[in-house]
């Protein structure tokens, strides 16, 4: 596959590309020849596994930022190229460089996109590294003593307190292992995650939905991570979305610290690869609680994956107190109230919550089954005594917010016999009088249609409509398909380039022509020649450069290089150096040439005296 893949590639270069790499790799090209075989030639040449292992053994980290820019983000235009790698090498040394790994293979432009040698990119990955590009030399490890779940779960047990803030500042004791600085960040973030997953809803009390935080909990921690961070991304695709935040997630277990800069870096790559808007990354994941602040760096919290719990003891001050996890799905959190939570998690059975659960449609009976089964010995007699009382009391006052269908006799008895309907009845107050469901008016409407019976307008004054109950929300199942992305090393040392000594001497030993000899180590040093069968006495890296007196030397290659578009010179101006496209050359009233150049990258039309130029070099074989 990889092999018809290059030959595919190749045939999209142009003319003069194509034969420079034929006769570099090649040798001399016969004529008559066939352009077809000559490719397969080219392919075989860099599918010999010999070659593949010199080619590898040259690079250097230079090479390696840019592959590893590539493997991480897939194909770029160069200028995203050079945007990613910002502040790494001025951009005219990366543009050269661009060019070198073209001229090697190990790059090959097309469609105005750079791609990576199909032979070649599987291979890549053992010499890529992300700590060049996004990390920092920092290996110290943040641990928090329970998952990402137990974290979460607790933070939304605490939405239901009555407060107008989601945040209070009593909340800092119960999360002992956080810095106490960072928790306001964190709980305003994961309340915004909430609220777009509907786990929250804010109009005009505070209420949680139980059934998709249920649903939400069910996910491991590494897709919980995922599915917080989504709702914070912009995308017309939620695939992308997914597979950006799976990224993410996997990159930071991945890298461990990120720099500063490095943390900037991951958001544009993330943003080109995935072609997403790209959004504050830094204030997203601290405050998420997936990474913390250090001194010039961020690094990833790990949360603990510790044993499930199969127990906990209830004290007789009703506090709860167990190691390990409980399940997805305790009960506990319902009808608890969070205490601590560290390496010993604490809750405390309090009336408040265990009403809250019961209102919520926990049943009693479930709540006291759960207990007997979880509790480490015999469940105390005071405590039951406590929840009866509870649960009594709550019955004894009950309020609805619902619509009353009042009905006659026979209607009532088609209600009762519409097993669909049954779920959008919240009490039977009569008879012939039932309370329905106001956020499922319109299946219980559609329902009763369908049963042959005409309905009229809701009378009365008509509650206000929230937006949350017409808001359509995001399903919380992840995608089973999203694997874990092609994993990058953290750190490679790349060993210094060591060139094949033995290839100089045969090209020594040759006695070629002068210029042959000079353009084959030229070529040589360059890393273009890695074996023996490449000597051929032919010049194909000659530089097409004026200098010094040569003034009409430079004039000449001025004007060729503005005649063709998109000409990339280089020009060495006193102590200035600087990469530019050839725009015009014009002449003063007194005949002195002026050289119209766009400085790279910033595009900034200057117009340069010839003579104030010391050395014009024309750069071949770039893409831009």
């Amino acid at each position: 596959m990889s092999h018809e893949q290059l030959k595919t590639l190749l045939e999209q270069y142009n003319d003069e590309e194509y034969f420079f790499l034929a006769r570099n790799y090649l040798g001399l090209i016969e004529s008559p020849f066939h352009k077809e075989h000559i490719t397969s030639r080219l392919v075989a040449f860099f599918a010999l596994e010999e070659n593949r292992k010199k080619i590898l053994s040259l690079l250097d980290s230079f090479d390696q930022a840019i592959i590893t820019a590539l493997l991480f983000s897939g194909p770029l235009r160069f200028e995203q190229l050079a945007t990613l790698l910002e502040g790494f090498h001025p951009y005219g040394k990366l543009l050269l460089r661009v060019a070198n790994l073209r001229e090697r293979m190990i790059i090959i432009a097309t469609d105005k996109m750079l791609v990576l040698n199909p032979l070649l990119e599987e291979h890549l990955y053992r010499f890529a590294s992300l700590t060049p590009l996004f990390g920092a030399e920092d290996s110290t490890i943040h641990i928090y003593p329970f998952s990402y779940r137990e974290f979460l779960q607790a933070i939304l047990t605490l939405a239901e307190r009555p407060s107008r803030s989601f945040f209070r500042k009593e909340y800092e004791t119960l999360f002992p292992t956080i810095q106490s600085v960072d928790l306001p960040a964190i709980f305003e973030t994961i309340h915004t995650s909430f609220i777009k997953l509907g786990i929250i809803i804010e109009d005009p009390h505070r209420r949680v939905n139980w059934q998709r935080a249920h649903d939400l909990f069910l996910l491991d921690d590494r897709r919980l991570k995922a599915m917080m961070l989504s709702r914070h991304f912009e995308g017309d695709k939620e695939a992308a979305l997914n597979t950006c935040c799976n990224d993410v997630v996997c990159i930071l277990e991945d890298v461990e610290t990120l720099s500063t800069s490095g943390l900037e870096r991951l958001s544009q790559a993330l943003s080109l690869k995935h072609h997403i808007k790209s959004c504050d990354l830094a204030s997203v994941l601290l405050g998420l609680g997936l990474l913390v602040k250090a001194k010039g760096a961020y690094r990833h919290v790990f949360y603990s994956q510790n044993e499930q719990a199969a127990s906990f003891v209830v004290d007789s001050d009703y506090s709860v107190s167990y190691l390990g996890s409980l399940d997805a799905d305790s009960l506990l959190f319902r009808f608890a109230a969070l205490e601590t939570l560290d390496r010993t998690r604490l809750w405390r059975i309090t009336e408040e919550r265990l009403r809250s659960a019961l209102d919520g449609g926990v049943g009693y009976d479930e709540i006291k089954a759960y207990l007997r089964k979880h509790v480490n010995g015999t469940l105390n007699t005071a405590l039951v005594k406590s929840l009866d009382l509870i649960a009594e009391r709550s019955k004894q006052v009950q309020i609805y917010d619902g619509l009353v269908l009042h009905t006659d006799e026979r209607v009532s008895r088609i209600v009762e016999q519409l097993p669909a309907l049954q779920e959008h009845i919240l009490d039977r107050l009569s008879p012939t009088i039932f309370l329905m469901s106001r956020a499922q008016e319109r299946l219980w409407r559609q329902i009763l249609v369908q049963a042959g019976l005409s309905l009229g307008s809701t009378k009365g004054e008509l509650a206000h409509t929230s937006e949350a109950e017409t808001q359509e929300y995001p399903a919380l199942d992840w995608p089973d398909d999203l694997q874990r992305p092609k994993r990058i090393q953290r750190t490679v040392e790349i060993p210094p380039v060591m060139r094949d000594e033995t290839i100089r001497e045969a090209i020594m030993k040759k006695n070629y022509p002068k210029e042959a000899e000079e353009d084959l180590l030229e070529r040589f040093e360059e890393r273009l020649i890695i074996s023996k069968t490449q000597l051929a006495p032919q010049i194909l890296y000659t530089r097409i450069e004026a200098g010094g007196f040569d003034y009409q030397g430079k004039i000449s290659l001025a004007k060729q290089a503005s005649s063709k578009e998109g000409t990339v010179v280089q020009l060495f101006m006193g102590g200035e150096e600087v990469m530019a496209l050839a725009l015009e050359l014009t002449y003063t009233p007194n005949k002195e040439a002026l050289f119209k150049v766009a400085i790279l990258p910033q595009m900034e039309t200057r117009v340069i005296p010839l003579s104030k130029i010391f050395l014009l070099r024309q750069i071949k074989m770039l893409f831009l």
